[in-house]
């Protein structure tokens, strides 16, 4: 009766449509994570107001609220068991380009690639590309914080999102945006200002020692973006939004940086015998200026000789390597590209670590090799069988330095414990998406793969990285914010949900 009654009150406010049936509910259990929880409901709003409504109706029901975009959360951040609010059927327009000053205005339930397209048209881009950008919204990489191939150029969308609209759990709407000090004393949302730089200033020097030196750093709420003097530096509350994860509020509307796109592109798919020798060129590789330096290794590289849909593609594979670096420069033409490019392969030849590293100059031959590697993923998980590489500790961001002592170390665990493990994705910045193949219907499987995490995390810790540096906390890592940042900062962040949603530990459901 009292899912009903909460039904019922759902639709008296909401235009939008709302599902209970066993088919929506079990699709919206499930993400790109192992992860599955079955929902009460789900609502797709047609605008804000739709999403104020389900919020309030939650709020007095005391149901939670999960807001979702395309799903494609690695590590289960869009599954909830009360109402899940499906952003991208209705609320995925982009509302204004302004070339001039180089923003979008956009829904939440956007797709990435498609705000891309029009922006094309104005030789702009919003930057930030990870390899599910033709499905992933721009809500999502904001609540996820993303970034992608090229953050070594871009950054994280924390760097990219000039403002937001955020409905909290009371119903209340927040145009949250950078403010000076000055400014921040008239706004509406002084009060959360004036406790978040409360709170910075308690913590001030826990924060400071506490995160990760590293840029891709996403996990907790991001308290160290808050340092500076906001006399000085204007503060911008939506970055505190960016890698939230849904728990502070729903986004409604997001006001995007643009920037332009390259003038000319080429690549270099730099082959090793060696997975350690292609780790140890990464760091020295940084110094020629390149826009991306991705790895895939002697798994994915086999994969992609083997299945139908990139068998024909994966032609510039020569031989058998043990690991692959794609290295990426931009340029302001051609011959721009192609010098950089000289100079990459002679350092190379001199050192002789590399076997073979084929140039790749026409728009055409680089994107069959982009699409091997951003096909990376699908290519290890769809492989016959229960026995799959899970996503348990791919996240982890080293520091450069330290990358080949880190990934040399959780390899040995996992060769102690039987496993194979798969590594690719953006070295260039320290964050490799490290794989264990295990089968989770089996329990010594799962045994292995608490093993192996708990063993990665304090090498991790050991090497002053971040755990979550792109696919954020979700289930799979938040058990571990506790121990990564300390009792004070992990007191700090609950202050931050209760000053966001200050009823939150009383949900009936």
């Amino acid at each position: 009766m009292k899912f009903m009654s909460f039904l019922e009150d759902l639709q008296q406010n909401f235009t939008g449509e709302i599902d209970s049936g066993e088919v929506i509910r079990g699709i919206h259990a499930t993400d790109a994570s192992h992860y599955q929880i079955m929902p009460l409901a789900v609502a797709c709003p047609t605008n804000e107001m739709d999403v104020q409504a389900a919020l309030t109706c939650c709020y007095q029901h005391k149901v939670p609220l999960t807001p979702r975009g395309a799903a494609t959360s690695l590590s289960g951040q869009t599954q909830g068991p009360g109402l899940v609010l499906d952003l991208t059927r209705h609320m995925d327009q982009c509302l204004e380009i302004d070339p001039e000053n180089r923003t979008a205005r956009v829904q939440p339930g956007l797709i990435r690639d498609q705000l891309n397209l029009q922006a094309a048209t104005h030789g702009l881009q919003f930057a930030p590309d990870p390899a599910t950008g033709s499905r992933a919204t721009v809500g999502g990489m904001a609540g996820n914080n993303s970034s992608g191939t090229r953050s070594l150029l871009y950054g994280i969308t924390s760097d990219h999102v000039l403002g937001c609209r955020l409905a909290l759990a009371n119903g209340e709407v927040l145009e949250l945006g950078p403010r000076f000090l000055k400014d921040w004393k008239t706004d509406p949302a002084h009060e959360y200002f004036k406790a978040l730089r409360n709170l910075v200033d308690i913590h001030r020097a826990e924060i400071e020692k506490r995160f990760p030196k590293v840029m891709r750093r996403v996990s907790g709420y991001a308290l160290d973006a808050f340092l500076d003097d906001p006399n000085t530096t204007p503060w911008n509350l939506a970055r505190l939004i960016c890698g939230s994860e849904g728990s502070l509020g729903v986004i409604t509307e997001l006001t995007l940086n643009l920037v332009p796109l390259p003038k000319s592109t080429g690549l270099v798919a730099v082959h090793y015998h060696d997975l350690m020798d292609a780790l140890r060129n990464v760091e020295p590789m940084i110094q020629h200026g390149p826009s991306a330096i991705e790895l895939m290794d002697h798994t994915v590289l086999r994969e992609a000789q083997r299945n139908p849909s990139t068998r024909e593609i994966a032609d510039f594979i020569e031989a058998e390597p043990q690991a692959m670096l794609l290295v990426e420069f931009f340029g302001e033409n051609e011959a721009d590209i192609s010098r950089k490019a000289e100079a990459l392969i002679s350092t190379l030849q001199k050192e002789g670590l590399a076997y073979a590293m084929p140039y790749f100059g026409s728009v055409e031959s680089q994107k069959r090799v982009w699409d091997v590697r951003r096909l990376g993923l699908g290519l290890i998980t769809n492989v016959r069988g229960a026995t799959k590489g899970q996503a348990i500790i791919e996240d982890a961001c080293i520091p450069l330095p330290h990358l080949p002592d880190y990934i040399a170390e959780v390899l040995e665990k996992c060769w102690e414990e039987e496993v194979n493990l798969v590594l690719y994705a953006h070295a260039s910045v320290g964050v490799l998406h490290a794989r264990p193949e295990l089968d989770l219907h089996k329990t010594e499987d799962i045994a292995k793969m608490r093993r192996i995490a708990e063993y990665a995390f304090r090498r991790c810790v050991h090497y002053g990285g971040a755990w979550a540096g792109e696919h954020g906390d979700g289930m799979v890592r938040g058990e571990f914010i506790p121990k990564f940042f300390g009792p004070q900062i992990y007191q700090a962040f609950k202050e931050v949900k209760k000053l966001f949603d200050p009823d939150q530990d009383k949900m009936a459901w």
